[in-house]
């Protein structure tokens, strides 16, 4: 009876957990990115359509409407950038959550 010894590519360090990360499903991320370009682009039309016709109906009108919403897309994007960067998640999560309760409140 003999004994071979361990493989060569076998290290100490190959049987020591490591912890597992939880990713969530890429489909779930395309699917929020996918509806809420849908619902800002909805939007945007809805609100233009509104607007036109008290501004006179002029294509400088319409034109404002395309750059406030492509601005404010921009600034969507800056503070999803800023808080992920800048921010650790527990901040992060406190001032997305006083943005919200203001922009709520000013809506009510």
């Amino acid at each position: 009876m003999s004994t071979s010894p361990p493989p060569a590519s076998r290290h100490r360090s190959d049987s020591v957990a490591r912890p597992t990360v939880y990713a969530p499903p890429t489909a779930l991320f395309v699917a929020a990115l996918a509806g809420s370009a849908f619902l800002l682009f909805t939007l945007e039309l809805l609100a233009g359509r509104q607007v036109l016709p008290v501004y006179g109906g002029a294509p400088g009108v319409w034109a404002t409407a395309l750059c406030f919403f492509s601005g404010m897309l921009f600034v969507g994007y800056l503070y999803a950038h800023i808080s992920s960067t800048r921010l650790g998640p527990r901040r992060g999560r406190l001032v997305h959550l006083v943005i919200a309760s203001v922009l709520l409140g000013a809506t009510a």
